[in-house]
């Protein structure tokens, strides 16, 4: 069912007698953001919509980011702090959601932050269209450089029958941030994000929500600020850091294939996620093609170990681009430098 956008931008704007207002819960987990971690809590105490809680988890910073949390939650009374020892995103906000007294809940990450009427827009439109999940576009944005993500420019509801194969294709739906969330679905359901996975755990918990929705609703705005510093990351990264993402990410993909019989084509996505894999092995710094070649062939080994290459057919990727389906030729023909190249020259050409 296609909703136009103009019926619900209204929504946003409606008279709502404050008493009847829900709660909404806000989980930001936290860990070493203290460049961005102030401009992230301001942007939710700063918020239109008031009636909130919000839920600070400190997963064992070694940074400031503790003080400054304490610093808030003595300013603000919505604001409750846990302070774990250190052990995952998947774990903190786990116990976020365990002290969540919200008729709603949402996840903000320590270094994005909240347009100031972002959860306005989110919970007129989540109660007015009686949905148990809306999810929202969002901007993405690095330095001076900012992109607009959109699934559709048009408000819509979506059946997850129909948009299941975008969810494993496109990535557009592996974030539970930029949405808001009825917690009964998720408390009632003892859905909690899978703390073996360091990768890809709210992916597996967007699935595992959705799955339990009768009514997912789409909003085209863009009022959540999603930070990327790819820089930082890859500086960061090793290769068995890589490898564990390469592992992740087949993990919910098999998960996700074994709870939905309408998916096809699991060996075309193994290798969306392969060619991802390699392409981020390419961009750590100070990686020499002998190296590269060297773990890459571990991970290819592996990949095939998984999947059958005569069942790849990369003509059926219809929503991949030109360049990464060539990137693809490249890993099925063996061409490794070719792709070492290409890796090296998408991050000096992103600069």
């Amino acid at each position: 069912m296609n909703i136009k956008h103009k019926l619900y931008k209204t929504y946003w704007y409606l008279e709502v007698d404050d008493k009847m207002l829900d709660k909404v819960s806000i989980i930001i987990p936290v860990y070493n953001s203290e460049k961005y971690l102030e401009e992230c809590i301001k942007s939710v105490i700063n918020q239109t919509y008031k009636n909130i809680e919000i839920i600070l988890v400190n997963d064992g910073s070694e940074d400031n980011s503790l003080s400054i949390c304490e610093k808030y939650s003595k300013l603000d009374n919505r604001i409750k702090l846990i302070n774990n020892k250190k052990s995952g995103v998947s774990s903190a906000r786990n116990s976020g959601l365990s002290i969540s007294t919200g008729k709603y809940v949402m996840f903000l990450d320590s270094d994005d932050y909240f347009s100031d009427d972002y959860v306005e827009r989110m919970y007129k439109t989540i109660e007015n269209t009686k949905s148990d999940i809306v999810i929202s576009g969002f901007r993405c944005f690095e330095n001076n450089k900012e992109e607009i993500i959109q699934y559709s420019n048009e408000d819509k509801y979506l059946e997850l029958d129909s948009i299941i194969n975008d969810m494993v294709n496109t990535y557009y739906f592996n974030s539970i941030s930029k949405t808001i969330t009825k917690l009964d679905i998720i408390k009632n359901n003892n859905i909690e994000f899978d703390t073996s996975l360091t990768y890809f755990e709210d992916y597996k918990f967007s699935f595992m929500v959705m799955k339990k929705c009768k009514k997912i609703f789409y909003i085209s705005n863009c009022f959540y600020n999603y930070r990327i510093n790819e820089d930082s990351s890859t500086r960061k990264l090793s290769f068995e850091k890589v490898f564990k993402w390469f592992n992740d990410n087949n993990s919910v993909i098999d998960y996700i294939y074994s709870n939905d019989n309408s998916l096809k084509n699991i060996e075309n996505v193994k290798l969306i996620n392969l060619t991802s894999t390699l392409c981020i092995l390419g961009k750590i710094d100070k990686m020499k093609y002998k190296d590269f070649k060297n773990y890459s062939n571990k991970i290819i080994n592996k990949f095939y170990n998984l999947v059958s290459k005569n069942k790849i057919n990369i003509r059926l990727m219809k929503q991949e681009t030109k360049f990464n389906k060539i990137r693809m030729w490249f890993i099925l023909h063996n061409c490794l430098f070719l792709l070492y190249i290409s890796a090296k020259l998408s991050k000096i050409i992103k600069k």
